[in-house]
């Protein structure tokens, strides 16, 4: 085959972007498959790791970055997708119209209003989208849990422009280098969210529970919150280990969140006696920043804090319950519902010998592996790895189309109207949510590997850094070879999760070592390393 320059032949480089883009259906210039085929075997490209990308695409996409097409630490998942990552240029009007001029409010003389305090707690004050807040009452000597959803469905009617934009993005994506919102930003951060010092408007989910935890009473209906206090896990985690610095409005609201502290717990205890698994497993919070000049992306990347705070925990727990409430909600008025189920797994016991967080760590990622992924059903099922009878979400909808849904089916049947999707509907419904969510769900992920793996290319030539062993496996060789083993490793100073191959002696679990990086490339997902 003849050769070409790429710098003169730009059919050539279209070529290598259909291909690198993911695109093999199309023809292509003779000799281009023959070049990148090269280039993959060169490279080792059949190691790589990207979901459902032949080694092909990967050169393709190596060559481009060598040519200067593309640049080096670009995440190249986002020329290769096809989901709507940005707001169309009429998102801001629509939004604009439906708060200025909205739709009748179906629940309008249905609205409780709340005065005592509630609690939205996030990352940071300055969260831009609060979506749910937290309050403890005490009724005749009986504590209810509330969970305050917000809620957009008062702006967003079913039909209109806005809710057609929703459901064509399924959900917000969260990627290291920016936030691609489901619904346009001016409303996410403003009329439908929770914030302090102003009235918001809620569907609020309502429990008792029994001294172990169990739901004994429940209630939904729809509110207007009068006090909104917006916190951040960090100073409720400061509050709950008895830290007396903490701002002055933790401590005027102690009691509250020791009581919510305390329910969450028992919720939480049982739980697990129900059968919920310990699925906690280290992961990697990554946020990348874009400079405006073009200069290389800016990489923060350390262990997420998810599962190592009490206030986490706390909002956690409550989110579950709101859940349940839901769903029992749903099946007692016998609404056509969303619920998510998930089938039972073994239980892996406590390994012998391993005690103690990095015990902890090693047993529940054994867990996870064991798991099968939650489905959706138009019928309320156990979902078992939570330990619940039957579970929905529905604390989202800002975030999430189907619990934007769930939202407008509840509004329904307070206001004593039909629900707006029969069972027929809703069943036709979740399949193509469900794709778009899986879609999201692998571009978040490839992303957030290709930034790790960047993250990882910049240190230097050698490097060596901390990991435990999580564990291990043997790979039996035949014809008188060898057997060899794998170790599947936490990245400490991260929270990463990797696995190296090719071992010839097994690893202890548990046991803390150093990798030495060898070679990174996050545009074809291959990181290379040695234990020592």
């Amino acid at each position: 085959a003849s050769r070409w320059n790429p710098e003169e032949d730009a059919d050539f480089i279209a070529a290598i972007k259909r291909t690198a883009m993911g695109d093999l259906g199309t023809s292509q210039p003779d000799g281009v498959q023959d070049i990148l085929a090269e280039i993959a075997m060169q490279a080792g490209l059949n190691d790589g790791e990207e979901e459902g990308l032949p080694p092909v695409n990967q050169a393709a996409a190596l060559l481009l970055v060598r040519l200067g097409e593309w640049r080096e630490g670009e995440n190249l998942h986002l020329k290769r997708t096809s989901l709507k990552l940005y707001m169309p240029p009429e998102a801001e009007e629509l939004a604009n119209q439906s708060v200025a001029f909205p739709p009748e409010d179906l629940v309008a003389e249905h609205r409780e209003e709340r005065r005592s305090h509630a609690f939205a707690i996030d990352e940071s004050r300055e969260a831009t989208d609060v979506d749910d807040a937290i309050e403890i009452e005490t009724i005749d000597g009986e504590d209810w849990l509330h969970v305050h959803v917000a809620d957009p469905s008062r702006w967003c009617e079913l039909g209109s422009s806005l809710d057609q934009l929703a459901r064509d993005r399924g959900s917000s994506i969260y990627l290291p280098e920016f936030v691609s919102p489901m619904l346009p930003v001016s409303m996410a951060t403003g009329a439908i969210s929770l914030f302090e010092g102003r009235t918001n408007l809620a569907l609020t989910f309502s429990a008792q529970f029994d001294n172990n935890g169990a739901i004994t009473n429940f209630r939904v209906r729809p509110a207007v919150l009068h006090s909104v206090h917006q916190m951040t896990y960090d100073n409720v985690d400061r509050l709950l280990s008895g830290d007396p610095e903490v701002p002055e409005v933790y401590t005027e609201n102690k009691e509250s969140i020791l009581k919510l502290f305390e329910l969450t717990r028992r919720r939480r205890a049982y739980r697990l006696a129900c059968g919920a698994l310990e699925m906690a497993v280290p992961k990697t919070q990554i946020n990348v920043t874009m400079p405006e000049d073009g200069s290389p992306a800016e990489i923060l990347a350390e262990p997420s804090k998810e599962n190592a705070s009490e206030a986490r925990r706390l909002v956690a727990e409550c989110m579950l319950a709101g859940g349940e409430i839901a769903a029992r909600y749903a099946k007692e008025y016998k609404i056509p519902f969303i619920f998510r189920a998930q089938v039972p797994a073994p239980k892996v016991p406590e390994l012998a010998g391993l005690q103690g967080e990095v015990g902890d760590i090693c047993r529940n990622y054994r867990q996870v592996l064991m798991m099968k992924a939650a489905v959706t059903l138009p019928v309320p099922s156990p979902h078992h790895g939570l330990g619940l009878k039957m579970y929905s979400q529905v604390t989202s909808p800002i975030r999430r189309y189907a619990d934007l849904v769930l939202h407008h089916q509840l509004k329904a049947v307070i206001a004593g109207k039909p629900c707006p999707f029969n069972s027929a509907e809703l069943t036709r419904l979740m399949p193509v949510l469900e794709r778009r969510g899986a879609a999201i769900q692998r571009l978040q992920r490839s992303s957030q590997r290709f930034w790790v793996l960047e993250y990882f290319r910049r240190l230097p030539r050698d490097a060596e850094v901390p990991v435990t062993v999580l564990r291990t496996q043997v790979y039996r060789a035949r014809g008188g070879l060898p057997d060899t083993y794998s170790a599947t490793v936490l990245f400490d100073e991260i929270g990463h999760i990797e696995m190296v191959r090719g071992l010839l002696q097994p690893r202890d679990i548990a046991s803390k070592t150093k990798a030495r990086i060898q070679s990174a490339n996050p545009h074809v997902g291959v990181l290379k390393f040695v234990l020592q």
